[in-house]
């Protein structure tokens, strides 16, 4: 619906199509503003290509005839279009707030310049498409690729692209991809001319796992957690990074033949909740014995992952290395001349997207062991890729608490969501599926020791940062305990 009412609009106005720029920031109204007046006089062009491309049952649901859907659009309150232009506008004002102020102390503040830019140099498309505006789910708006600087014949076959989300793992400074029969290594982060990547400050709760974040120049993340209360000057909570939108590249040398070993890649990443989330829209609950277990889902819960390895990079030209590689007295481009430019202090890689996401929780039943949740987490989503089938690349979780207690994050990790784990609150039978095959998977089939787990059970590439802790035997002796067959 979206999608066709803004084609609509810029048939009219082709003006206001193109980039972020022209769409939020033109020299009269903004976009946002003009497509409201557009709707206002209810187009009936409009309205005839809806009522034939929504289906005619779920029609009233949206509400076609009478317009009830602009509300979800452009609404003030709950518009996704208003949220999103509130968004880069703020960030936008507030960054040219903090370069007057440089500016006014004669400080230097052309990289609030560059990261304004980038902002709003950004594909209107894109930007619409990751606040959940406009349909994601099969275009590729957050693919960036890895550019193999090398004049090879191997090198023009090549195109190596990944989702961001996979990229700022396998294509991070330091990794190897082997790709036509050579081994290539990714030197650094492709730079654009005048625009910079987008940097932040970040800070994770220790106690409950909230994710917080500002864009660098803008004020800090609080010093106290706003769902815990808990400090968040303790070591490793906070941290800064940066967003490679622009990719990745190799560097100029020949490339080397691959060897028995393993193509080295940098730390894995993980995925945080940051408590924050559009609407509420269902809830489903299932009572096993003492235990009662409450789904809720919502829709567009902002996650981030993070690849937190550290990185030290050459904001001139994009040259990186790993934290703990030996820092060169002196770099190159990565199409071999010599650059003036300094290492950074450290800096992780990141990415943020909106998802359907689901809340899990258990009433009557509470563990503080970390190694125990985290081995029913990852239990839980085999069980859902098992009950549900669907593949298990297509869904994620994290931990979670609040106020109300302990909570199992998991969400769609398909961009803007695809209604997978949304399908757990349908009933109280989906729960109970889920549960079972959850422990039919960390029954002993794949033949690791119950102290310990294997790909077989509990493990995955995603999940490598706490391989030493997930346990299966605990897993299987809570599920056990469960009546997860009473009744039938």
């Amino acid at each position: 619906i979206h999608a066709v009412t803004l084609s609509e609009f810029w048939k009219k106005r082709p003006d206001l199509f193109g980039n972020a720029d022209l769409f939020f920031f033109p020299p009269a109204q903004s976009a946002p503003e003009e497509l409201k007046a557009f709707l206002n006089e209810r187009p009936q062009s409009l309205k005839q290509a809806l009522l034939r491309i929504v289906p005619q049952d779920i029609q009233p649901v949206f509400g076609i005839h009478n317009w009830l859907w602009i509300e979800e659009l452009s609404g003030d309150v709950k518009g996704s279009l208003s949220k999103a232009s509130e968004e880069i506008r703020s960030d936008v004002q507030e960054l040219e707030r903090v370069r007057k102020d440089l500016s006014d102390q004669h400080k230097p503040s052309d990289y609030i310049l560059r990261t304004i830019r980038t902002l709003k140099k950004r594909d209107v498309i894109g930007y619409l498409s990751t606040r959940n505006v406009l349909p994601k789910y099969g275009f590729p708006v957050d693919v960036v690729g890895l550019e193999i600087m090398h004049h090879g014949e191997e090198a023009k076959r090549l195109e190596l692209q990944r989702d961001l989300r996979i990229a700022i793992s396998e294509y991070a400074p330091e990794s190897e991809v082997v790709a036509g029969g050579r081994l290539w290594v990714s030197y650094g982060l492709k730079r654009l001319p005048k625009r910079d990547w987008i940097r932040y400050r970040y800070a994770i709760c220790p106690e409950c796992g909230r994710y917080q974040r500002e864009i660098e120049g803008k004020q800090s993340p609080p010093k106290i957690c706003c769902t815990c209360g808990s400090s968040l000057d303790r070591r490793g909570a906070k941290g800064r990074f940066l967003v490679p939108e622009f990719g990745f590249v190799t560097g100029h040398k020949e490339p080397k033949r691959p060897g028995e070993s393993r193509p080295q890649r940098t730390y894995t990443t993980r995925a945080y909740f940051s408590g924050e989330f559009f609407q509420e829209e269902r809830t489903c609950e299932s009572v096993l014995g003492p235990i009662t277990f409450t789904a809720v889902s919502y829709r567009e819960g902002r996650m981030a992952v993070l690849n937190r390895t550290g990185f030290k990079i050459c904001y001139r030209c994009g040259f990186a290395v790993r934290l703990y590689t030996k820092t060169p007295s002196h770099h190159e481009t990565s199409w071999g001349r010599k650059c003036p430019g300094k290492l950074s202090s450290p800096i992780s890689l990141g990415h943020e997207f909106r998802t359907d996401i689901l809340d899990l929780r258990m009433e009557g039943y509470s563990k503080p062991d970390e190694s125990f949740r985290l081995s029913l987490l990852y239990a839980l989503l085999e069980g859902i890729s098992e009950s549900l089938e669907i593949s298990r690349d297509d869904i994620d979780g994290c931990l979670f608490r609040d106020a109300q207690g302990q909570a199992f994050i998991l969400f769609d990790n398909v961009p803007g969501g695809a209604g997978h784990v949304k399908r757990l609150t349908e009933s109280s039978n989906t729960l109970r599926e889920m549960l079972r095959s959850a422990l039919k998977k960390v029954s002993g089939t794949c033949g690791c020791g119950e102290e310990t787990s294997c790909y077989g059970c509990l493990r995955n590439y995603r999940n490598q940062f706490c391989h030493d802790q997930l346990k299966r035997g605990k897993v299987r002796e809570f599920l056990e305990s469960l009546p997860l067959w009473e009744g039938e």
